[in-house]
Formats: C-alpha cells, sequence, structure tokens
C-alpha cells in the first residue's frame, strides 16, 4: 500500500525476544538490510516490550522475569548497540524509545504508584 502511494518499504523479520544467540544476529541483519535499501539509516523505533503476567514479585517466576528482561531491556540495548554506530558515521539523525503503558495502568489488587512527574 505504502509503495502504492509513492513511498518504499521493507519488511524484514527481526526477533528481539533475544531468547537464544540468533537475536543479536537478526538486529544486526535487520539494520544492514534498511542501510541497503534505503542508504541509511534515520529514525529507528525501537518499540519492542513484553508484560508479565498480573501477580506480584514473589509469586514471579525467574523463567518469567528472565523473558521480560531479555525483550524489554536486552532487546532495546542490542538495537541501540548497532544503531548508534550508523547513525554516528551517517551524521544527524534520532532514536525513539518507548516503554509499555503499564508503567501508569494499575490492576487489581496491585497498588499503582505514579512516577513523580506524572503527580
Amino acid at each position: 500500500m505504502m509503495e502504492k502511494l509513492g513511498g518504499r518499504a521493507v519488511a524484514v523479520k527481526c526477533d528481539v525476544t533475544c531468547e537464544d544467540v540468533t537475536c543479536e544476529e537478526d538486529v544486526k541483519s535487520t539494520l544492514n538490510r534498511t542501510v541497503q535499501a534505503f542508504g541509511r539509516l534515520d529514525v529507528p523505533f525501537n518499540n519492542a516490550g513484553i508484560e508479565e503476567n498480573i501477580g506480584t514479585t514473589a509469586d514471579t517466576e525467574v523463567k518469567e522475569w528472565d523473558r521480560i528482561i531479555n525483550t524489554d531491556l536486552r532487546g532495546t540495548f542490542l538495537c541501540l548497540k548497532y544503531e548508534i554506530p550508523l547513525m554516528l558515521k551517517q551524521g544527524a539523525a534520532g532514536i525513539v524509545n518507548t516503554s509499555s503503558g503499564a508503567v501508569i495502568v494499575g490492576f487489581k489488587g496491585i497498588p499503582l504508584t505514579l512516577p513523580a512527574n506524572m503527580e
């Protein structure tokens, strides 16, 4: 649809759940494919994130915690690790990172604490 409107697009699969060693290669491959297709990387939007099962910290399994950290932190870290050198090499650009809206949404039985700047 984008190409019909005169734009350019490329679809590339990139798994940033980082549950295995292919995650880093997926990130590098995706960025390389982007630069091949468009000649540069201008505004990467790092938006992958997952939430935990609703419950208490004491009831959270370590495997569940690792799944969250691997996606939300390691996935974003790897994207930044390989985006930054590309962007520094080409000059000005910007990176957008987003986080989950769960930080400001309460769940039944779990107290809500807003960040200081949102009170």
